[in-house]
């Protein structure tokens, strides 16, 4: 399991402007408008590393940042209680996921899990994925084996997450928005 929790980046760019692009691009889910953030100088971006889906945009000159990520400590407590939970969590996910029954609400629901959010996230952007694997690396045997990743686990997470499509598609198809439920829970430490 991954244990970075954070990402921070810092950006080093003197006298960049918007036309040189290489500009972050956040994808806030269930949001629609993805975030860009432009590279300037002194500037410090944080987020969820787990939650976050993101990308940099085609930059046509050098760009600088350094990346930080803050991790929890795999033997903590705090991160075995966690996978604890998870474990926990996998049961409900495949007991919601195999009931037909389900209601749009509870399969929504279902996003609140972190491990089922994180792949559904990458179905619903994965034009702006593919996007960013052809544009962030030359042709040739490289790119094409990352495309035949990316194909595999969209063949992955289209079958593990088959109950959720249609209503991720509609999201997708209508421009989203909000679900009128609270989707993310306030995190225990505030």
């Amino acid at each position: 399991m991954d244990s970075r929790v954070i990402t921070a980046i810092f950006y080093l760019n003197k006298g960049w402007s918007p036309k040189d692009g290489g500009q972050l691009r956040l994808y806030p889910f269930p949001k629609t408008k993805s975030v860009d953030i432009d590279p300037i100088h002194d500037r410090m971006v944080l987020f969820s590393s787990r939650t976050m889906l993101h990308r940099v945009l085609p930059s046509h000159k050098e760009r600088y940042c350094f990346t930080i990520w803050i991790s929890e400590r795999n033997d903590s407590m705090l991160f075995k209680s966690r996978e604890l939970a998870m474990g926990e969590r996998e049961a409900a996910r495949v007991a919601l996921m195999n009931d037909a029954s389900n209601t749009r609400k509870q399969l929504w629901e279902l996003l609140r899990m972190e491990e089922v959010r994180k792949h559904a996230v990458k179905w619903v952007y994965r034009d702006e994925w593919l996007a960013s694997l052809i544009q962030s690396h030359p042709s040739g045997n490289e790119q094409n084996a990352l495309l035949a990743r990316f194909n595999s686990e969209m063949e992955i997470i289209e079958h593990a997450l088959r109950p959720l499509l249609p209503i991720l598609e509609e999201w997708r198809a209508t421009g989203g928005g909000e679900f009128g439920f609270n989707l993310f829970p306030r995190p225990r430490w505030l």
